[in-house]
């Protein structure tokens, strides 16, 4: 993969995930806007008295509200030590491609494409008993309510995922399959009045089959356009500020403040504990509840940021992390799962948890070579029986 890509799109990620929450609440701290002037426009919010607020408040006020009630002096210290991880993630990523560490040829077997194929199928099987699920929803809903779709959908996202990746590496020999996939996830997310699969999808599918040049810089402005249109189409729909934009990036901002709180107050002891729970839940799929380093009493649950995650569940990454590189070092797939996986795994370190969806690429990878063993066991009982 080309390293300018992954710098473009790392430094895209850095600004909208840590520059722009810092820049709004720099201003807010420049103006020094009370908490009782925050509170009005909350409440100007709600019972619809917004002549009188300025635009910039009417997004951004409840959040403000929230950061004043949390924020810590020492999260600064927290901050660059987080920050850190981000570019120790892009030396180590610099570092392996310089080195061909994570250089595949394009399908040393002839069965993964047949693999990937049939995975795709498989996905799209379930994708399609969802679309069934939305649809009769929206049938037989008086009213559209996002929280009501997301409770119907809830914890269906791994197959998603498995699509998005397989229908993105057919893409070079199976274009049908690829556009039929994508069109089933893009007709999901809009139907879910959601983004963030049809997002993945589309940077994906651009950084890991497009290349980084001047020959192709039509299709790079069609990918702004796509991309731009994939932010801003809900916004237009539920006729929202333009500055909601912003409002993703400032959740993971306040989740990454709750985090640091929560942390603070376990020791060692429960850390490694909460360690061990982690990944024999995430991995063994055993019934362990771990603590919820997102959770503060009286206040939502935000998004979590990728780095956070890293540093919460440490020990489990450093596993997760060096098997991966295992499996990608002795067991070459192709170049293209390689690209996704590099890709997906940028984006979470911003958004999402980092070390859950490390998991899910190793697990995809285990998926896709045990299907390999099992074809070619097939194929030696079928020489057998001949």
């Amino acid at each position: 993969m080309n390293l300018k890509k992954i710098y473009f799109l790392f430094l895209v990620l850095f600004f909208y995930y840590i520059l722009s929450p810092a820049i709004l609440i720099k201003y807010y701290q420049i103006n020094e806007i009370s908490s009782d002037s925050i509170r009005y426009v909350i409440d100007s919010y709600h019972n619809k008295y917004l002549s009188d607020v300025p635009n910039i408040y009417k997004f951004i006020g409840e959040r403000l509200y929230l950061y004043k009630k949390i924020q810590n002096e020492n999260y600064k210290y927290y901050e660059i030590f987080s920050i850190s991880f981000l570019f120790i993630f892009l030396f180590i990523l610099y570092s392996c491609f310089k080195n061909n560490k994570l250089t595949h040829p394009r399908f040393v077997v002839k069965d993964y494409k047949f693999i990937f194929t049939f995975v795709s199928i498989l996905c799209i099987f379930f994708l399609l008993k969802d679309l069934i699920l939305i649809i009769n929803y929206y049938y037989s809903a008086k009213i559209i309510l996002r929280e009501e779709l997301y409770e119907l959908i809830n914890n269906r996202k791994t197959y998603l995922n498995i699509l998005i990746f397989s229908s993105v590496i057919n893409f070079k020999f199976n274009k049908k399959l690829s556009y039929f996939s994508y069109l089933l996830i893009l007709l999901y997310d809009v139907l879910s009045l959601s983004r963030y699969s049809i997002f993945i999808l589309v940077i994906l599918h651009y950084f890991a089959n497009i290349d980084f040049n001047q020959k192709n810089i039509v299709k790079w402005f069609y990918f702004f356009f796509i991309i731009c249109s994939v932010i801003f189409y809900r916004i237009i729909i539920q006729n929202r500020h333009i500055l909601t934009f912003f409002l993703d990036s400032f959740d993971v901002r306040l989740g990454s403040e709750i985090t640091f709180e929560n942390l603070k107050n376990i020791n060692i002891q429960n850390f490694f504990l909460e360690n061990i729970k982690f990944i024999l839940r995430d991995f063994f799929y055993l019934d362990f509840l771990n603590i919820n380093f997102l959770y503060k009493k009286d206040f939502p649950i935000f998004s979590a940021r990728g780095i956070d995650t890293i540093i919460c569940y440490f020990f489990v990454f450093i596993i997760y992390i060096i098997s991966l590189f295992i499996l990608i070092i002795n067991i070459k797939i192709c170049v293209e799962f390689i690209n996704c996986s590099v890709i997906f795994l940028l984006i979470s370190l911003f958004r999402g948890n980092f070390v859950h969806n490390l998991n899910f690429v190793i697990k995809l990878y285990l998926l896709v070579l045990f299907i390999q063993w099992l074809i070619k066991i097939l194929r030696q009982l079928k020489l057998k029986v001949a």
